[in-house]
């Protein structure tokens, strides 16, 4: 499972990477930041997934995703610390599959029953 994690948190980078390693034995994990070339690894790598703060410094996560629907159709899930309901509503409006409230510790995430979903997608 090609993954790529976009957080300026390193506690969330680390805690999303140590989930997934447990979750999928053939993790993949990539972690960085998004910059004009970052969008070529969607193409080149072939991800499977995407873990995208919202919040990022200087670059607004809304961005980024719509860019990232704009080259690729891979499941994104974004991290936010906003939990109000009209920005749920916009960062699924926007193409973002899913959405994690920050902060939350690796169990949470791997319980997360539409993790087990990209699983399924990645391997049929």
């Amino acid at each position: 499972m090609k993954t790529l994690i976009v957080d300026g948190a390193t506690g969330i980078r680390e805690v999303v990477s140590l989930a997934l390693g447990l979750l999928w034995d053939d993790a993949n994990i990539l972690v960085g930041e998004i910059d004009e070339g970052s969008f070529n690894i969607l193409e080149d790598e072939h991800r499977q997934l995407m873990m995208l703060d919202l919040g990022r410094d200087g670059i607004d996560g809304y961005d980024v995703l719509s860019v990232t629907r704009s080259v690729s159709d891979l499941p994104v899930i974004m991290l936010t610390s906003i939990e109000e309901e009209p920005n749920i509503t916009k960062i699924l409006d926007r193409g973002a599959d899913n959405y994690m409230a920050k902060p939350f510790n690796h169990l949470i995430l791997l319980e997360r029953e539409h993790m087990q979903s990209y699983t399924e997608a990645s391997t049929g």
